[in-house]
């Protein structure tokens, strides 16, 4: 009897424990549906937004059947997802060989811990399919009802110029201004929506967006991450814009280098920016992804040779494919200093506020910034040169 006892009583503690352990998994898991009217048999490529994923990105994949769709996972965090759409009717093709990548031709939505997000709509020539779950993605619908169908008249027109041949010069110019009159609505748009919903996901994600693509100047970024609710300031796109923020201030042409130190280095040796004082040195923040970033490596090894001795290279790289940045750091010649861009205090894109690929941060032998640029350019090499000979 009392072994009974004793072994009915580990059965229940065994199964308090499975319970539990169930449970803590299950408060992170989440849950999106959708019915997409008119929407083929085909799948949607999930690209979720996730600062604890390598290169703060995660992907998924899943099946769409009869326009209808299901997909559970888990997170710990608020994060936007865009669902990529194979459809030729969304695709903004100028082309057979490519297309004009925009938010219109995607499906928008926003996951967090037990979500239940049901997405309905239909596809015309962009999706017009939005979320809803009694909250954040009601929020987000607000936003993406207004501003997709414009950002579809404006690729439109840019489409119509590239394929049309019938139309006039006088034509094709009209439709640029158009173009410009509808991109500039689009950033009016968001720019309202973030000033009246400063404290939502979907807000603090555009920040972010419009920082990237030079569309929101600093002074106002301040401004609405002032509105922003107490409550967010977890959340891992309100940090984010607060790094950038001080990175724009501590990072410009006159201040002295924040301390860059990373162990993720291609063999794992420990590296510190320290290390480089007495010599000039250019941080290159690139990915191999980036094909303006790869195309300018020759010339900036070509400078690095001229000056020996004189001038060091960092590359910063933004990549979630570390095997093939190693094997192109190997295959490209790219015999200088590298490191991956981490998260947290390692995250030096949004350390150094970088806007776009390839960014070049020059510093001088001291630790002083004296030089930035953007883009590949002849330019710059003329540029620092100078500086260096002075």
């Amino acid at each position: 009897m009392e072994k009974a006892l004793k072994y009915f009583l580990v059965i229940i503690l065994l199964s308090c424990v499975t319970n539990l352990s169930y449970s803590q998994s299950n408060k992170n898991e989440f849950i999106v549906k959708g019915n997409i009217i008119a929407l083929k048999d085909t799948v949607l490529k999930l690209t979720i937004w996730d600062s604890n994923a390598q290169n703060g990105t995660r992907y998924a994949t899943i099946p769409v059947s009869g326009g209808r769709f299901e997909y559970r996972g888990s997170c710990e965090d608020h994060l936007m997802v865009r669902g990529w759409i194979f459809d030729p009717r969304v695709m903004k093709r100028p082309t057979l060989g490519g297309f004009y990548p925009v938010k219109s031709s995607n499906i928008w939505f926003i996951i967090y811990p037990g979500a239940n997000v049901t997405i309905n709509g239909t596809i015309t020539d962009h999706a017009e399919a939005y979320p809803s779950d009694g909250g954040e993605n009601d929020v987000l619908s607000l936003l993406t009802r207004e501003l997709f169908p414009v950002l579809n008249e404006s690729v439109n027109n840019l489409v119509s110029i590239k394929t049309d041949h019938r139309l006039t010069n006088e034509q094709i110019s009209e439709r640029e201004k158009e173009i410009t009159k509808l991109d500039q609505k689009s950033v009016n748009i968001l720019k309202s929506f973030i000033d009246k919903n400063a404290s939502s996901v979907a807000a603090l994600w555009f920040m972010n967006d419009m920082l990237m693509g030079s569309q929101i100047e600093i002074p106002e970024l301040e401004r609405f991450l002032g509105k922003v609710d107490p409550r967010y300031y977890d959340i891992s796109y309100y940090k984010t814009i607060k790094t950038k923020l001080e990175g724009s201030k501590n990072t410009y042409v006159g201040c002295m280098v924040p301390d860059v130190t990373s162990d993720e280095t291609p063999d794992k040796t420990h590296f510190d920016l320290k290390s480089l004082r007495g010599k000039y040195v250019i941080i290159d923040f690139w990915g191999t992804w980036c094909m303006p970033c790869l195309n300018g490596m020759p010339a900036m090894r070509e400078f690095r040779d001229k000056y020996k001795g004189k001038v060091e290279i960092l590359g910063i790289a933004k990549d979630g494919n570390i095997e093939g940045w190693k094997k192109e750091i190997i295959a490209s010649g790219l015999n200088w200093f590298h490191i991956l861009n981490g998260m947290g205090d390692k995250d030096f894109v949004a350390r150094f506020n970088i806007q776009g690929y390839p960014t070049k941060i020059v510093i001088d032998p001291d630790g002083k910034i004296i030089y930035r640029s953007i883009g590949e350019s002849e330019n710059f090499y003329t540029d620092v040169s100078k500086l260096i000979v002075n």
